[in-house]
């Protein structure tokens, strides 16, 4: 992590006389991939670096329409592709803060029930870093530092199974959760329902519409065996 930070802090520092507040990283690759946990690893270490600087973390999974919204739109078998996102919301709110705002309200998101959440929503303050993470991240406009994260996709589909059947266990006591409905299936339906999505949609989407864009990545980030980093590549300018 130590060698992803300066270089962040470097082209932070490079670019204070250029760009305006904040400076925005975008992170992306591929779902189950570890964006989520290396995007508040890596504010944390921002912050320890030089505790002047301030950051933010925005997931492009708040602009994502709910599930009712795609079931009207016949884009729930699409869910993550970037089609199912508002972009455009997303980079205006970024203006907004490139702009002066202080603040701005965003929908709240829960991986546990797969959806957005109705009726919540969260402040995300104005400050000097922002990262935006998620699969639609390098698909902005505009940004000032990519990073791209990477692993073997037989390993980023071991993390996908395991995360959703983590999920699934979860829900035991919430009918409500979108993963209760396959709390009594046996093993083996459930290992065919999560390979059957990662092949139709999530394999899908990391082929055809997230790898295609890791050449905008400043910083590629390898990570092998329980999400352990094995490997940074830069650039070449």
């Amino acid at each position: 992590m130590q060698e992803i930070i300066k270089e962040i802090m470097s082209a932070y520092k490079n670019g204070l006389s250029t760009k305006k507040r904040p400076f925005v990283i975008a992170i992306t690759g591929s779902v189950s991939v570890g964006k989520s946990t290396f995007s508040t690893q890596l504010a944390e270490s921002i912050q320890k670096t030089d505790k002047k600087v301030s950051c933010q973390i925005i997931s492009v999974d708040s602009f994502i329409m709910s599930n009712r919204e795609l079931k009207k739109r016949s884009l729930f078998d699409k869910k993550g592709f970037p089609e199912s996102f508002d972009l455009k919301k997303l980079a205006d709110d970024i203006d907004r803060l490139k702009s002066g705002q202080k603040s701005i309200m965003i929908p709240e998101y829960s991986l546990a029930i797969n959806d957005i959440v109705a009726g919540r929503n969260k402040t995300v303050m104005n400050s000097d870093i922002l990262l935006i993470e998620g699969v639609t991240a390098f698909r902005l406009p505009e940004y000032d530092f990519a990073i791209y994260l990477d692993a073997d996709k037989d390993l980023i589909f071991q993390w996908f199974y395991q995360r959703k059947r983590q999920f699934i266990l979860q829900s035991k006591n919430d009918p409500n959760n979108y993963y209760h409905q396959f709390i009594n299936w046996s093993d083996q339906d459930i290992l065919k329902m999560i390979t059957d999505t990662w092949k139709k949609i999530n394999l899908k989407n990391l082929e055809t519409y997230i790898e295609p864009y890791k050449g905008k990545a400043d910083l590629t980030v390898i990570k092998g065996q329980d999400h352990k980093i094995i490997k940074t590549i830069k650039k070449e300018k």
